[in-house]
C-alpha cells in the first residue's frame, strides 16, 4: 500500500503497537524512519492531540512577542507541534529528532529555520544554552523513549524566564516513569532551576496524559501568581465543610474563577473520562445531538465533549458564579439556574440525546433521587452518564446511588451500558487519603 492510500484505525493501531519497547535505539529510529510517511495520518486516527494541547497551553501563558520568540521543538517528528504553534503566532522554530525520516518531513513542512539530528538521552541536545524562549517536547517522555534526566537539557536550552512544556502519559504502563519524571522535576525546582507554572490532565489520546509547562527561574521570570496543590486542597476541603445549601452555593460562586485551576491541580479526571465513555458508545450524529450537562460548573464536561464532536449543550447549575464562567466559554446554547434536589430540573422530559452529571453526585451535594430526573430528561434510547467517587468517605452515598439505579432498572426505566471503575480518579486531599482516590463512571440507556 502506498503512503497516499487511506489509512484506517486498525492500521494505525498496528503501526503504533509494532514498535517494541525493548528494541535498541537504532531499531526504534529505523521504525520512525519507515513510519514518517503515514505518521500524521495515524496519530490523527487515534485522536492524539498532545501537540494541540501543548501549543494551546504555551500560548495561554506566553506574554512575550510571539513573532520574535524562538522555539526549540525536541523530538519534533514531522513538525506537528510547530504547525500548532504557528497558528498561535509563533514563527521561529528549531527542531531536533533522532530519525532521518521524521526530520525529512519536518524540513519539507517549511516551518523550521534549522533541524538537527540527535540520538537524545545518551548525549547533550546539540543546541546552545540559554537560547530559547520556549522549549517543547511532546510524545517522547516515556519509559520506551527518553530517560527522565533529559528534562535538564530542556531547561538548559531555555532562556531565563522562558517556558518548558512537556507531555507524558499518566496511564498504568507509564506510572513508574511518570513518578521518576516528576521526582526529577521537583528536584530541579528545589535547585532553583525553574518553577511550576501549571499542571493539566487532558485526554490527548485514548489514555490520560500529563501536560506540564514550567517557567525557568531567573531575570525576567514571571511572578508567582499560580495556584498550588495546597491551596486547591484547602479550598476543596472547605466546600465539604459547608453544611447548608446557600452556604455551598455562595462558596461555588466565589470558587468559580479558580475552579478549573484547582481541579487540575488535584488531577481530577471525571470530565474527560465521562466524555470518552459517552463518545465510545454514542452511535448517533455527534454534531446534531443535544447534550444536557447537569451540575455543569464552568463547562469542563462540554469542553471535553466538544473535542469528540458534540456541539449542542444545555447547562444547569445552582451557582450563578459557575454559570457565568460557563457563559463566557461560549459552549452552551442555553444555561439554567436551579438548585438540584430542592427543585425539579427546569427542562422538558424526553428532550436530550445525552444527559451528563459529573462531580455533583456525592453525599455533600446532590441527593440520590435526582437521577430519576436525569432519566426523564433523556430521549428514549438516549444515554445517561453519571460519575461518583468510590473512596471511603463516599461509600454510603455510592451504595444508595447504586440501589436507586438498580431499582430504576427493575422498573424498566433504563438499562446499564457500562460501569467503569477508575483507581486514579483524583488526588486525595484529606490526611487519611494520600495518593489517589477511586471513582466510577456509570452509563445507562433510557428504555
Amino acid at each position: 500500500m502506498s503512503s497516499s492510500d487511506p489509512r484506517t484505525f486498525a492500521m494505525a493501531k498496528e503501526a503504533i503497537l509494532s514498535m517494541a519497547d525493548d528494541g535498541t535505539t537504532m531499531e526504534k529510529m529505523q521504525f520512525y524512519d519507515r513510519w514518517a510517511q503515514t505518521y500524521e495520518q495515524d496519530i490523527d486516527l487515534v485522536e492524539y492531540c498532545a501537540h494541540k494541547q501543548a501549543a494551546a497551553k504555551v500560548s495561554a501563558h506566553f506574554s512575550g512577542d510571539r513573532q520574535a520568540a524562538t522555539v526549540l521543538d525536541v523530538a519534533c517528528g514531522t513538525g506537528m507541534v510547530a504547525k500548532m504553534m504557528k497558528k498561535e503566532g509563533f514563527q521561529h522554530f528549531v527542531g531536533v529528532d533522532g530519525s532521518d525520516g521524521m526530520l525529512q518531513r519536518a524540513r519539507q513542512s517549511g516551518l523550521y529555520q534549522d533541524v538537527k539530528k540527535a540520538l537524545m538521552g545518551d548525549r547533550p541536545i546539540p543546541v546552545a544554552s540559554d537560547e530559547y524562549d520556549v522549549v517543547v517536547i511532546t510524545g517522547a517522555l516515556s519509559a520506551s523513549h527518553l530517560p527522565p534526566k533529559i528534562i535538564r537539557e530542556l531547561c538548559r536550552a531555555a532562556k531565563a524566564g522562558g517556558f518548558i512544556c512537556m507531555t507524558g502519559k499518566a496511564d498504568g504502563e507509564n506510572r513508574s516513569y511518570k513518578e521518576a519524571l516528576e521526582e526529577e522535576m521537583k528536584q530541579m525546582e528545589d535547585e532553583g532551576l525553574w518553577r511550576k507554572t501549571v499542571v493539566n490532565i487532558d485526554g490527548i489520546e485514548p489514555d490520560a496524559t500529563h501536560l506540564k509547562p514550567f517557567c525557568r527561574l531567573g531575570v525576567g521570570a514571571m511572578s508567582a501568581s499560580e495556584r498550588t496543590f495546597e491551596t486547591a486542597r484547602d479550598v476543596i476541603l472547605s466546600v465539604h465543610s459547608s453544611t447548608s445549601r446557600p452556604d455551598q452555593i455562595h462558596f461555588y460562586d466565589r470558587w468559580a474563577k479558580t475552579y478549573e485551576q484547582d481541579v487540575e491541580l488535584i488531577e481530577y479526571r471525571a470530565p474527560e473520562l465521562a466524555a470518552s465513555l459517552v463518545s465510545a458508545h454514542f452511535s448517533g450524529d455527534h454534531r446534531t445531538a443535544v447534550v444536557l450537562d447537569v451540575a455543569c460548573g464552568t463547562g469542563m464536561v462540554a469542553q471535553m465533549m466538544k473535542r469528540d464532536g458534540f456541539q449542542n449543550f444545555v447547562g444547569v447549575d445552582g451557582s450563578e458564579g459557575m454559570l457565568q464562567c460557563a457563559r463566557d466559554s461560549g459552549l452552551y446554547r442555553d444555561l439554567k439556574l436551579a438548585m438540584l434536589g430542592d427543585q425539579s430540573l427546569p427542562i422538558a422530559p424526553n428532550e436530550f440525546d445525552v444527559v451528563m452529571i459529573v462531580g455533583g453526585l456525592s453525599a455533600s451535594h446532590v441527593p440520590v433521587k435526582v437521577i430519576r430526573e436525569l432519566c426523564m430528561a433523556a430521549k428514549k434510547g438516549g444515554l445517561v452518564c453519571m460519575t461518583t467517587r468510590s473512596n471511603e468517605d463516599n461509600l454510603d452515598y455510592k451504595a444508595a446511588l447504586e440501589c436507586e439505579m438498580a431499582q430504576m432498572e427493575g422498573q424498566g426505566l433504563w438499562r446499564p451500558i457500562d460501569v467503569t471503575h477508575v483507581t486514579d480518579w483524583e488526588r486525595g486531599v484529606t490526611d487519611h487519603e494520600r495518593g489517589y482516590i477511586s471513582g466510577l463512571v456509570y452509563l445507562f440507556q433510557k428504555l
